[in-house]
């Protein structure tokens, strides 16, 4: 990707820690989006974590300390097998603490930016219709498939939480283009 080599050290912590803590927050929950999780790319991730930690806390300045704890609180946890061992009370006490840290280094999270009102009429009439689009849909599917979807659904969260801009319209786009085919083919079937 253009750009991802201008990333500073804080970019990388920002976007890995948001990751790990959605993992984490799957675990927490409970979630059966946890089960489908590759361990290899957690482990993966929490490496890049550790590195990027230790490279902020071998710098000087004010927040060496507050990096070098980031690398504490990620080190026991060394396989998603741990989180699965963990106690539900020590993981929703992890949980919270890595949320403040979140929030903390990401501050406001990403917002499309709307130049005119015709923009934000058209977002809100297409998230409406796919919501509607949604919520029909589910109707016609019956109520034992939500458990699933909602697991998928949390896992397709987390990606489009910590994707860039050009992918999250994208991906905006596809639903729109899916809900559309799906209403078409059911009004042909009628």
């Amino acid at each position: 990707m253009r750009g991802e080599r201008w990333r500073t050290d804080r970019d990388v912590l920002r976007d890995c820690w948001g990751r790990w803590t959605a993992i984490l927050s799957l675990f927490a929950r409970r979630s059966p989006a946890r089960r489908r999780l590759d361990p290899r790319a957690y482990a993966d991730l929490r490496k890049q974590l550790l590195a990027v930690c230790r490279s902020l806390a071998a710098a000087d300045g004010p927040e060496r300390s507050f990096h070098a704890g980031l690398e504490e609180t990620v080190k026991p946890w060394l396989d998603l097998g741990a989180f699965n061992r963990a106690d539900s009370e020590i993981l929703s006490g992890l949980l919270e603490q890595c949320r403040k840290v979140d929030a903390e280094l990401n501050g406001r999270r990403w917002r499309p930016a709307l130049s005119h009102r015709g923009e934000l009429a058209l977002w809100i009439v297409s998230g409406g219709a796919v919501a509607g689009g949604l919520v029909w849909m589910l109707t016609m599917i019956g109520i034992p498939v939500l458990a699933t979807l909602w697991g998928a659904v949390d896992m397709v969260w987390i990606w489009f939480r910590y994707a860039d801009h050009w992918q999250k319209a994208s991906i905006f786009a596809v639903m729109v283009v899916v809900a559309s085919m799906y209403i078409v083919s059911r009004s042909a079937r009628a």
